[in-house]
């Protein structure tokens, strides 16, 4: 798109401001029958990814490198796939040991473990050409593709989590249809497909060229592997099989509600709240699916609030991060008068994809907060934790009861005189 079409695109919004967009609209939107798709709807594509991030290289193709090389690789991926049975992660329950003896033997644990990642870290810098430049690569490439590394150990995280839940809640195998379909809808890829039908776009993921053949072979080794080796060192707490499993789970849950942002931005002509509604679709649609069938199949005993709050945490998480990545990457591309550190070429305008260092920052703060999570360092998302915990308990207990906004507010003692009217001891 040359000078003067960018130009020609240039108009004011209904706040005065001027908004610039590669694909802006300029028709009459007044009509209730007119077309909620862009002018450039099913033609533009997410675009083509970058070949250098910074003077490092992007590449996936780990050929031409010493035979050197290839050897410490090896040693690298056998020293972290048995590293959980000659050296166990000091976050795992430990044995009951006096105070003293416990706290000795667990502060020697961290130390230990500590110096074992120390070591890992240098392994990885000095193979940096065929370890970090490569999964740097894979996470700015999500950009414009699905890796195969990303949809790989998606598909095996999503196998493993119906597998997980089901056990707990059943208590026995089940039908393999079931957990072929449950598997692939409610924890692999209900999400993306959710959210494109229901923003009126093609569904295309079960049409992608690797979405079902690597989710059909997840499926296999998750539940049918020799000695059931791959569900059970994902299940294993520490692991380095299960980190790294995590690790991709946690690029895929980002990348893909920003994917469903970007596609929205460039499909549709509201390019202000659906994005948004898409961003949080995709990220919530698997959630909706699995709250329905566990309820409506499952023999747990868990109550319906206790169900509910998995739904609840994928909202307050996919919510924060659609409005964040709306704001710095969409709104920059559509409002002319917004203060950017980015220039529009660099936020891929044309496609709305934002840019790789963007990205590779919401990627890796991401994805430090799961590592964190996974050693018991912190408890939650922090998006989960604002939502919940300061912003909706301030609301609950503060503003409603000073404003008696909506159905009234029932203090706990107001609601024992409801609950037991006649009774005297109730109420005191």
């Amino acid at each position: 798109i040359d000078k003067r079409t960018a130009a020609a695109a240039v108009h004011t919004n209904m706040f005065g401001r001027k908004k610039r967009s590669a694909n802006s609209d300029t028709s009459d939107d007044r009509s209730s029958t007119a077309s909620h798709y862009s002018n450039v709807f099913g033609t533009v594509t997410a675009g083509k990814a970058e070949d250098n991030f910074f003077g490092i290289p992007l590449s996936t193709d780990l050929r031409g490198h010493s035979t050197a090389t290839y050897i410490g690789l090896t040693v690298l991926i056998l020293v972290l796939l048995f590293k959980p049975y000659f050296l166990p992660s000091p976050f795992q329950q430990q044995k009951r040991r006096r105070r003293r003896v416990f706290l000795s033997y667990q502060m020697l644990d961290i130390c230990l473990e500590l110096c074992f990642w120390l070591g890992i870290g240098t392994a990885l810098y000095y193979l940096r050409h065929v370890t970090l430049y490569p999964l740097l690569s894979v996470v700015i490439f999500t950009r414009t593709s699905y890796p195969y590394l990303i949809v790989g150990a998606h598909c095996v995280v999503a196998a493993c989590s119906y597998r997980q839940q089901s056990s707990v809640t059943e208590g026995a195998q089940e039908h393999w249809l079931v957990s072929l379909c449950m598997g692939f809808l409610g924890y692999g890829f209900g999400g993306s497909m959710v959210s494109d039908a229901f923003m009126g776009l093609p569904v295309t993921a079960m049409g992608h060229t690797r979405i079902v053949p690597c989710y059909l072979l997840a499926h296999l080794i998750v539940w049918y592997s020799p000695y059931d080796v791959v569900y059970q060192n994902y299940i294993s707490p520490g692991g380095s099989w299960r980190i790294f499993l995590l690790g991709c789970e946690t690029v895929d849950s980002v990348t893909t509600p920003l994917g469903r942002i970007s596609r929205a931005s460039r499909e549709l002509k509201n390019k202000v709240t659906a994005p948004i509604i898409a961003g949080l679709l995709a990220g919530t649609g698997g959630a909706v699916i699995r709250y329905f069938w566990w309820n409506a199949y499952s023999n747990s005993t868990a109550s319906s609030y206790d169900r509910l709050i998995p739904l609840e945490n994928a909202v307050y998480k996919t919510l924060g991060i659609s409005i964040i990545w709306w704001y710095l990457v969409v709104q920059p591309c559509i409002v002319e008068t917004t203060v950017s550190f980015l220039e529009p070429e660099q936020l891929h305008c044309t496609t709305y994809n934002g840019s790789d260092l963007l990205r590779v920052i919401f990627i890796g703060l991401n994805l430090l907060w799961t590592l964190g999570m996974e050693c018991q360092w912190c408890s939650s998302h922090p998006f989960i934790f604002v939502l919940r915990h300061v912003l909706l308990r301030v609301w609950n207990n503060w503003m409603i009861p000073l404003f008696r906004m909506g159905p009234y507010y029932l203090t706990k003692k107001e609601t024992m005189e409801q609950a037991h009217p006649n009774d005297k001891s109730k109420k005191e």
